[in-house]
């Protein structure tokens, strides 16, 4: 989890966070992971998110894949997380981002507490630079390769690819939040309605009025 100060929504956000996921788990021994997921293009099933298997399995020695589920059976158990979570929100008031993250933390009223992982800025990568140089639109039988129909990504360590990969920070600096949501969250703390223990977290937001970031970072790549 993160805040719009932090980074997007987008295909590079979660490739980081799947980076840090399998990073974790090579730590402790994992070296076959097994993803599956809905078909959102701007998220999931991308070169972006695709490039990043590659990289790790090359980088950890590992095997990565993912599977796409079919359209009109993609729930799954991310989708009973979220759900979870919905209904502990219900008749609470969060005040700001580190709120939510408690709030999820502990939102089963039964077993092991959802792990939560809050994401630093500078765990959030680039990984769109990985497409350079590369060709993404044709298989090695020069036939097209349609991104939006794929049903399955496999990478292994031993699969050949002479690319050297060098992580680079997606961002550099707090992002920007559209000028009229700093606006409407600072009248807010004005009026007394936000508690003045959490002013400064609002107050301290960076804002622009061309930079609006509270829109999805849809990434059809």
């Amino acid at each position: 989890m993160w805040h719009d100060g932090i980074a997007k929504r987008g295909s590079i956000e979660v490739s980081s966070c799947l980076l840090n996921f399998i990073k974790h788990y090579v730590e402790k021994g994992v070296t076959d992971f097994r993803f599956w997921s809905d078909n959102c293009s701007g998220q999931n099933r991308n070169r972006i998110v695709f490039s990043l298997y590659l990289f790790a399995a090359k980088t950890f020695g590992v095997t990565v894949t993912h599977r796409f589920l079919e359209k009109g059976h993609t729930q799954n158990e991310g989708d009973s997380v979220h759900a979870t979570v919905e209904r502990s929100c219900r008749h609470k008031t969060i005040w700001v981002p580190e709120e939510w993250y408690c709030l999820a933390r502990w939102a089963k009223s039964e077993g092991d507490p959802y792990i939560i992982k809050e994401m630093k800025q500078e765990e959030i990568f680039d990984f769109k630079a990985f497409l350079a140089n590369k060709n993404w639109t044709k298989n090695t039988a020069n036939e097209k390769v349609t991104w939006t129909s794929v049903r399955e990504v496999k990478v292994t360590a031993q699969q050949y690819d002479p690319t050297e990969f060098e992580l680079f920070r997606a961002y550099d600096a707090p992002l920007p939040i559209n000028k009229d949501k700093y606006r409407d969250l600072t009248d807010l703390c004005r009026a007394g309605i936000v508690p003045d223990r959490y002013h400064s977290f609002y107050f301290s937001l960076s804002h622009t009025v061309n930079a609006n970031i509270n829109n999805e970072d849809v990434d059809s790549d």
